[in-house]
């Protein structure tokens, strides 16, 4: 994947933050922590359930 340089405001990002759509900001770049958070809570899931 390439690398974008659009410019995003904390405003922006502040916009991000319900439980289907996650950004974060760190060290000045944006990315979207969806997939990762999905996967994360799985994980939780299946090992609770074992």
């Amino acid at each position: 994947m390439g690398e974008s340089n659009k410019v995003f405001t904390l405003a922006e990002v502040s916009e991000h933050n319900n439980s289907k759509d996650c950004w974060l900001r760190i060290d000045g770049k944006v990315s979207s922590f969806f997939i990762f958070l999905v996967s994360f809570l799985l994980c939780v899931v299946f090992i609770h359930c074992r």
